[in-house]
Protein backbone atom coordinates (compact mmCIF):
# COMPACT_ATOMS: atom_id res chain seq x y z
CA UNK A 1 0.00 0.00 0.00
CA UNK A 2 2.69 2.40 -1.13
CA UNK A 3 0.86 5.07 -3.11
CA UNK A 4 -0.31 8.13 -1.25
CA UNK A 5 -3.38 7.65 0.90
CA UNK A 6 -5.20 10.73 2.00
CA UNK A 7 -5.07 11.14 5.76
CA UNK A 8 -3.97 14.52 7.01
CA UNK A 9 -3.20 15.85 10.47
CA UNK A 10 -5.09 19.10 10.88
CA UNK A 11 -5.59 21.30 13.92
CA UNK A 12 -8.61 23.56 14.11
CA UNK A 13 -7.78 26.98 15.52
CA UNK A 14 -10.94 28.72 16.57
CA UNK A 15 -12.01 31.88 18.29
CA UNK A 16 -14.55 31.52 21.04
CA UNK A 17 -15.95 33.65 23.79
CA UNK A 18 -14.03 33.96 27.03
CA UNK A 19 -15.70 33.73 30.40
CA UNK A 20 -16.72 37.00 31.96
CA UNK A 21 -15.22 38.00 35.29
CA UNK A 22 -17.00 40.43 37.62
CA UNK A 23 -15.05 43.57 38.50
CA UNK A 24 -14.42 44.93 41.93
CA UNK A 25 -15.29 48.55 41.10
CA UNK A 26 -18.62 50.06 42.05
CA UNK A 27 -19.43 52.27 39.05
CA UNK A 28 -22.95 52.37 37.64
CA UNK A 29 -21.65 50.25 34.76
CA UNK A 30 -20.41 47.55 37.12
CA UNK A 31 -23.60 47.60 39.18
CA UNK A 32 -25.52 46.70 36.03
CA UNK A 33 -23.09 43.93 35.14
CA UNK A 34 -23.12 42.49 38.65
CA UNK A 35 -26.91 42.48 38.69
CA UNK A 36 -26.94 40.38 35.50
CA UNK A 37 -24.39 37.96 36.93
CA UNK A 38 -26.18 37.73 40.28
CA UNK A 39 -29.68 37.03 38.98
CA UNK A 40 -30.52 34.96 35.92
CA UNK A 41 -34.11 36.01 35.39
CA UNK A 42 -36.68 34.38 33.15
CA UNK A 43 -38.06 36.40 30.26
CA UNK A 44 -41.38 36.74 32.07
CA UNK A 45 -39.65 38.13 35.16
CA UNK A 46 -37.69 40.62 33.06
CA UNK A 47 -40.82 41.72 31.22
CA UNK A 48 -42.56 42.33 34.55
CA UNK A 49 -39.58 44.38 35.74
CA UNK A 50 -39.82 46.55 32.63
CA UNK A 51 -43.55 47.05 33.16
CA UNK A 52 -42.93 48.10 36.76
CA UNK A 53 -39.99 50.41 35.93
CA UNK A 54 -40.23 51.49 32.27
CA UNK A 55 -37.87 54.45 32.81
CA UNK A 56 -35.06 52.27 34.18
CA UNK A 57 -32.39 50.88 31.80
CA UNK A 58 -31.91 47.78 33.96
CA UNK A 59 -34.79 45.74 32.58
CA UNK A 60 -33.91 46.51 28.96
CA UNK A 61 -30.28 45.69 29.71
CA UNK A 62 -31.26 42.34 31.22
CA UNK A 63 -33.59 41.52 28.35
CA UNK A 64 -30.90 42.42 25.79
CA UNK A 65 -28.61 39.93 27.61
CA UNK A 66 -31.36 37.33 27.49
CA UNK A 67 -31.91 37.81 23.76
CA UNK A 68 -28.16 37.72 23.06
CA UNK A 69 -27.82 34.40 24.88
CA UNK A 70 -30.64 33.06 22.69
CA UNK A 71 -29.12 34.45 19.46
CA UNK A 72 -32.06 36.81 18.94
CA UNK A 73 -29.84 39.67 17.81
CA UNK A 74 -32.54 41.97 16.44
CA UNK A 75 -34.50 42.06 19.69
CA UNK A 76 -31.25 42.36 21.65
CA UNK A 77 -30.30 45.45 19.65
CA UNK A 78 -33.76 46.95 20.12
CA UNK A 79 -33.55 46.60 23.89
CA UNK A 80 -29.98 47.81 24.29
CA UNK A 81 -30.90 50.86 22.21
CA UNK A 82 -33.77 51.55 24.62
CA UNK A 83 -31.39 51.29 27.57
CA UNK A 84 -28.87 53.58 25.87
CA UNK A 85 -31.56 56.15 25.14
CA UNK A 86 -32.30 56.30 28.87
CA UNK A 87 -28.65 56.36 30.04
CA UNK A 88 -26.25 56.86 27.11
CA UNK A 89 -23.02 57.25 29.08
CA UNK A 90 -22.78 53.89 30.87
CA UNK A 91 -19.88 51.66 29.71
CA UNK A 92 -21.81 48.46 30.47
CA UNK A 93 -24.47 49.48 27.96
CA UNK A 94 -22.13 50.53 25.16
CA UNK A 95 -20.12 47.36 25.72
CA UNK A 96 -23.20 45.15 25.53
CA UNK A 97 -24.21 46.77 22.23
CA UNK A 98 -20.71 46.08 20.90
CA UNK A 99 -20.93 42.47 22.09
CA UNK A 100 -24.30 41.97 20.37
CA UNK A 101 -23.01 43.43 17.10
CA UNK A 102 -19.81 41.36 17.30
CA UNK A 103 -21.74 38.12 17.76
CA UNK A 104 -24.25 39.04 15.07
CA UNK A 105 -21.36 39.72 12.68
CA UNK A 106 -20.04 36.22 13.22
CA UNK A 107 -23.43 34.56 12.98
CA UNK A 108 -24.42 36.38 9.79
CA UNK A 109 -20.92 36.63 8.23
CA UNK A 110 -21.38 40.39 7.94
CA UNK A 111 -18.02 42.18 8.35
CA UNK A 112 -19.71 45.59 8.43
CA UNK A 113 -21.11 44.71 11.84
CA UNK A 114 -17.58 44.26 13.20
CA UNK A 115 -16.92 47.88 12.26
CA UNK A 116 -20.08 48.96 14.06
CA UNK A 117 -19.12 46.88 17.10
CA UNK A 118 -15.75 48.61 17.19
CA UNK A 119 -17.39 52.04 17.37
CA UNK A 120 -19.09 51.06 20.62
CA UNK A 121 -16.01 49.27 21.95
CA UNK A 122 -13.89 52.38 21.50
CA UNK A 123 -16.62 54.45 23.12
CA UNK A 124 -16.62 52.04 26.07
CA UNK A 125 -12.84 52.17 26.41
CA UNK A 126 -12.88 55.98 26.20
CA UNK A 127 -15.28 56.06 29.15
CA UNK A 128 -13.47 53.28 31.04
CA UNK A 129 -9.98 52.28 29.91
CA UNK A 130 -9.96 49.50 32.52
CA UNK A 131 -13.04 47.76 31.09
CA UNK A 132 -11.53 44.29 30.70
CA UNK A 133 -14.16 42.73 28.45
CA UNK A 134 -14.08 45.72 26.09
CA UNK A 135 -10.29 45.53 25.78
CA UNK A 136 -10.53 41.79 25.05
CA UNK A 137 -13.27 42.19 22.45
CA UNK A 138 -11.40 45.07 20.79
CA UNK A 139 -8.32 42.81 20.69
CA UNK A 140 -10.40 40.18 18.88
CA UNK A 141 -11.59 42.77 16.36
CA UNK A 142 -7.95 43.74 15.76
CA UNK A 143 -7.01 40.08 15.41
CA UNK A 144 -9.54 39.79 12.62
CA UNK A 145 -8.24 42.80 10.65
CA UNK A 146 -5.46 41.62 11.30
CA UNK A 147 -3.64 44.26 13.36
CA UNK A 148 -1.66 42.18 15.83
CA UNK A 149 0.17 45.16 17.31
CA UNK A 150 -3.08 46.86 18.29
CA UNK A 151 -4.51 43.58 19.55
CA UNK A 152 -1.51 43.12 21.83
CA UNK A 153 -1.88 46.69 23.08
CA UNK A 154 -5.50 45.96 24.05
CA UNK A 155 -4.45 42.83 25.91
CA UNK A 156 -1.64 44.64 27.73
CA UNK A 157 -4.13 47.32 28.77
CA UNK A 158 -6.41 44.64 30.20
CA UNK A 159 -3.53 43.13 32.15
CA UNK A 160 -2.52 46.52 33.52
CA UNK A 161 -6.04 46.74 34.93
CA UNK A 162 -5.94 43.16 36.25
CA UNK A 163 -2.73 41.14 36.00
CA UNK A 164 -4.62 37.98 36.94
CA UNK A 165 -7.15 38.16 34.12
CA UNK A 166 -6.93 34.73 32.43
CA UNK A 167 -8.74 35.64 29.15
CA UNK A 168 -6.08 38.28 28.39
CA UNK A 169 -3.33 35.67 28.65
CA UNK A 170 -5.34 33.30 26.44
CA UNK A 171 -5.72 35.89 23.69
CA UNK A 172 -2.05 36.86 23.98
CA UNK A 173 -1.38 33.20 23.27
CA UNK A 174 -3.52 33.52 20.15
CA UNK A 175 -1.54 36.55 18.99
CA UNK A 176 1.75 34.73 19.56
CA UNK A 177 0.44 31.75 17.60
CA UNK A 178 -0.36 34.01 14.66
CA UNK A 179 3.16 35.43 14.95
CA UNK A 180 4.48 31.83 14.92
CA UNK A 181 6.11 32.37 18.32
CA UNK A 182 5.17 28.99 19.73
CA UNK A 183 7.12 29.16 22.99
CA UNK A 184 5.56 32.50 23.94
CA UNK A 185 2.13 31.17 22.96
CA UNK A 186 2.62 28.12 25.19
CA UNK A 187 3.73 30.34 28.06
CA UNK A 188 0.66 32.57 27.70
CA UNK A 189 -1.75 29.63 27.58
CA UNK A 190 0.00 28.08 30.58
CA UNK A 191 -0.39 31.30 32.56
CA UNK A 192 -4.10 31.42 31.71
CA UNK A 193 -4.44 27.84 33.00
CA UNK A 194 -2.51 28.62 36.19
CA UNK A 195 -5.00 31.42 36.90
CA UNK A 196 -8.04 29.43 35.78
CA UNK A 197 -7.52 25.68 35.73
CA UNK A 198 -10.87 25.27 33.94
CA UNK A 199 -9.98 27.55 31.03
CA UNK A 200 -11.12 25.24 28.24
CA UNK A 201 -9.80 27.29 25.31
CA UNK A 202 -6.32 27.65 26.81
CA UNK A 203 -6.16 23.92 27.58
CA UNK A 204 -7.26 23.06 24.03
CA UNK A 205 -4.86 25.43 22.29
CA UNK A 206 -1.95 24.37 24.45
CA UNK A 207 -2.72 20.74 23.61
CA UNK A 208 -2.78 21.61 19.91
CA UNK A 209 0.64 23.26 20.10
CA UNK A 210 2.15 20.23 21.80
CA UNK A 211 0.40 17.96 19.30
CA UNK A 212 2.11 19.71 16.40
CA UNK A 213 5.43 18.60 17.90
CA UNK A 214 4.06 15.12 18.71
CA UNK A 215 4.82 15.92 22.35
CA UNK A 216 3.18 13.55 24.89
CA UNK A 217 2.04 16.60 26.90
CA UNK A 218 -0.62 17.03 24.21
CA UNK A 219 -2.66 14.13 25.58
CA UNK A 220 -2.48 15.54 29.10
CA UNK A 221 -3.95 18.86 28.03
CA UNK A 222 -6.54 17.30 25.70
CA UNK A 223 -7.74 15.19 28.64
CA UNK A 224 -7.83 18.27 30.89
CA UNK A 225 -9.94 20.11 28.30
CA UNK A 226 -12.27 17.12 28.11
CA UNK A 227 -12.66 17.23 31.89
CA UNK A 228 -14.13 20.70 31.37
CA UNK A 229 -16.19 19.85 28.24
CA UNK A 230 -16.47 16.06 27.89
CA UNK A 231 -18.49 16.26 24.65
CA UNK A 232 -16.25 18.68 22.78
CA UNK A 233 -16.12 17.65 19.13
CA UNK A 234 -13.01 19.76 18.48
CA UNK A 235 -10.97 18.32 21.36
CA UNK A 236 -11.97 14.71 20.71
CA UNK A 237 -11.25 15.11 16.99
CA UNK A 238 -7.87 16.78 17.54
CA UNK A 239 -6.93 14.31 20.24
CA UNK A 240 -7.77 11.47 17.86
CA UNK A 241 -5.63 12.98 15.10
CA UNK A 242 -2.74 13.44 17.52
CA UNK A 243 -2.99 9.83 18.71
CA UNK A 244 -3.14 8.67 15.09
CA UNK A 245 0.08 10.54 14.37
CA UNK A 246 1.89 9.04 17.38
CA UNK A 247 0.63 5.58 16.32
CA UNK A 248 -1.68 5.06 19.29
CA UNK A 249 -4.29 3.53 17.02
CA UNK A 250 -6.56 2.16 19.72
CA UNK A 251 -6.63 5.55 21.47
CA UNK A 252 -7.36 7.31 18.19
CA UNK A 253 -10.29 5.00 17.43
CA UNK A 254 -11.67 5.56 20.93
CA UNK A 255 -11.57 9.33 20.44
CA UNK A 256 -13.45 9.22 17.15
CA UNK A 257 -15.93 6.67 18.51
CA UNK A 258 -16.60 8.99 21.46
CA UNK A 259 -17.82 11.63 19.03
CA UNK A 260 -20.16 9.12 17.41
CA UNK A 261 -21.92 8.61 20.77
CA UNK A 262 -23.39 12.12 20.43
CA UNK A 263 -23.09 12.68 16.66
CA UNK A 264 -23.87 9.44 14.86
CA UNK A 265 -23.71 11.16 11.45
CA UNK A 266 -20.17 12.46 11.81
CA UNK A 267 -18.76 11.53 8.40
CA UNK A 268 -15.35 12.94 9.34
CA UNK A 269 -15.20 10.51 12.26
CA UNK A 270 -15.75 7.51 9.99
CA UNK A 271 -13.24 8.92 7.53
CA UNK A 272 -10.64 9.32 10.26
CA UNK A 273 -11.34 5.83 11.59
CA UNK A 274 -10.67 4.48 8.11
CA UNK A 275 -7.39 6.36 8.15
CA UNK A 276 -6.46 4.70 11.45
CA UNK A 277 -6.64 1.29 9.75
CA UNK A 278 -4.65 2.59 6.80
CA UNK A 279 -1.95 3.87 9.15
CA UNK A 280 -1.91 0.57 11.05
CA UNK A 281 -1.35 -1.46 7.85
CA UNK A 282 2.09 -3.11 7.62
CA UNK A 283 3.62 -5.00 4.71
CA UNK A 284 4.95 -7.66 7.12
CA UNK A 285 1.51 -8.46 8.52
CA UNK A 286 0.11 -11.95 7.97
CA UNK A 287 -2.11 -11.97 4.89
CA UNK A 288 -5.25 -12.52 6.95
CA UNK A 289 -4.46 -9.42 9.06
CA UNK A 290 -3.77 -7.40 5.91
CA UNK A 291 -7.11 -8.43 4.45
CA UNK A 292 -9.09 -7.65 7.62
CA UNK A 293 -7.31 -4.31 8.13
CA UNK A 294 -8.03 -3.27 4.53
CA UNK A 295 -11.64 -4.46 4.79
CA UNK A 296 -12.23 -2.51 7.98
CA UNK A 297 -10.82 0.67 6.43
CA UNK A 298 -13.17 0.21 3.47
CA UNK A 299 -16.15 -0.21 5.82
CA UNK A 300 -15.45 3.14 7.49
CA UNK A 301 -14.83 5.03 4.24
CA UNK A 302 -18.06 3.58 2.83
CA UNK A 303 -19.90 4.78 5.92
CA UNK A 304 -18.47 8.29 5.44
CA UNK A 305 -19.63 8.28 1.81
CA UNK A 306 -23.04 6.91 2.79
CA UNK A 307 -23.50 10.00 4.99
CA UNK A 308 -21.94 12.40 2.48
CA UNK A 309 -21.76 11.19 -1.13
CA UNK A 310 -19.68 14.25 -2.05
CA UNK A 311 -16.83 13.30 0.31
CA UNK A 312 -14.11 13.27 -2.33
CA UNK A 313 -11.23 12.24 -0.04
CA UNK A 314 -13.15 9.23 1.25
CA UNK A 315 -14.07 8.28 -2.32
CA UNK A 316 -10.43 8.57 -3.37
CA UNK A 317 -9.32 6.28 -0.55
CA UNK A 318 -11.99 3.77 -1.53
CA UNK A 319 -10.64 3.83 -5.06
CA UNK A 320 -7.09 3.29 -3.91
CA UNK A 321 -7.96 0.51 -1.47
CA UNK A 322 -9.95 -1.35 -4.09
CA UNK A 323 -7.12 -0.92 -6.56
CA UNK A 324 -4.78 -2.36 -3.93
CA UNK A 325 -7.10 -5.38 -3.61
CA UNK A 326 -7.01 -5.88 -7.37
CA UNK A 327 -10.56 -4.62 -7.88
CA UNK A 328 -9.57 -2.23 -10.67
CA UNK A 329 -13.03 -1.85 -12.18
CA UNK A 330 -14.53 -0.83 -8.83
CA UNK A 331 -11.54 1.43 -8.12
CA UNK A 332 -12.09 3.20 -11.43
CA UNK A 333 -15.72 3.86 -10.53
CA UNK A 334 -14.63 5.58 -7.31
CA UNK A 335 -11.97 7.63 -9.10
CA UNK A 336 -14.54 8.82 -11.63
CA UNK A 337 -16.85 9.87 -8.79
CA UNK A 338 -14.03 11.94 -7.31
CA UNK A 339 -13.40 13.69 -10.63
CA UNK A 340 -17.11 14.37 -11.06
CA UNK A 341 -16.89 16.34 -7.81
CA UNK A 342 -13.42 17.81 -8.31
CA UNK A 343 -11.89 17.45 -11.79
CA UNK A 344 -8.54 18.71 -10.47
CA UNK A 345 -8.12 16.18 -7.62
CA UNK A 346 -4.38 15.61 -8.04
CA UNK A 347 -4.10 12.25 -6.28
CA UNK A 348 -6.93 10.81 -8.35
CA UNK A 349 -5.43 12.11 -11.58
CA UNK A 350 -2.14 10.51 -10.57
CA UNK A 351 -3.88 7.20 -9.77
CA UNK A 352 -5.54 7.13 -13.20
CA UNK A 353 -2.15 7.13 -14.90
CA UNK A 354 -2.11 3.40 -14.18
CA UNK A 355 -5.22 2.85 -16.31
Amino acid sequence: MKRTLLYLFSILIFLSSCKETPQEEVSESDKLEKEIIKTKSTLEEINNEIIMSPESPNGYYKRAHYYLENYDFDNAITDINRALKLTPDVPALTYLKAEILFNQAGATQNPMLYEQAEIYLLETITMDSTHLEAQILEARVNLGKPNLEKAMANLDAALRADKYYAPAYFWKGMVFELLNEKDKAKSSYQTAIEIDAQHYDALHHLANLYAKDLDPKAKTFYDAALDVEPMSFEVLRNKGLYLLNVQDYEGALNSFQSILTFDALCEECYYNMGNVYIAAFRDDMPQYTKDTTTAQAIVYFEKAVEINNQYEDALYNLGLLNEFKGEKKLALEYYKKVLDINPEHELTLDALKNY
